[in-house]
């Protein structure tokens, strides 16, 4: 599985640290850190990372916000670790596209599984929005406009 460059916008933490530690002992030595006060977006747009990893910690409202946002609109498989979360976070962040939604610690030696498997169901969402679209394409050519 091709991983060029990994970027992690981290809250601080302690987990931030271990976070870029365990992704260059996994392998990824193209890691870069984004402070979260940053247009991640704009970085993301710059780097062109291969995956987005999110440590919201605790997250906040704007916080959850701004990483649906990168889910939905990066074009990138998107991590985010949280401490705590609650059904409808859950909810949202996979209607939004966040690849994979961890929730609690980080064991040593899981990183690698856990970007592997964002990228794996990235790409298989992104396989599956392009069939749905190809398909509504060749409905609306044969019927006419059909809704989503």
């Amino acid at each position: 599985m091709q991983i060029d460059s990994i970027m992690v916008v981290p809250t601080g933490s302690r987990r931030g640290v271990s976070l870029i530690r365990e992704l260059s002992e996994a392998g990824w030595p193209q890691v870069a850190e984004v402070s979260p006060s940053e247009d991640v977006m704009a970085e993301i747009r710059d780097q062109q990372p291969s995956v987005v990893i999110l440590d919201l910690g605790i997250p906040d409202a704007r916080s959850l916000a701004q990483a649906f946002q990168v889910a939905r609109d990066s074009g990138r498989p998107t991590v985010v670790f949280v401490d705590r979360t609650d059904e409808s976070a859950i909810e949202d962040a996979i209607e939004a596209g966040v690849a994979t939604y961890v929730v609690g610690g980080l064991r040593h030696g899981r990183i690698r599984p856990i970007v592997e498997t964002a990228v794996t169901r990235f790409r298989m969402f992104e396989r599956l929005r392009r069939e749905r679209d190809d398909a509504m394409s060749a409905l609306s050519a044969f019927f006419g406009p059909v809704g989503r």
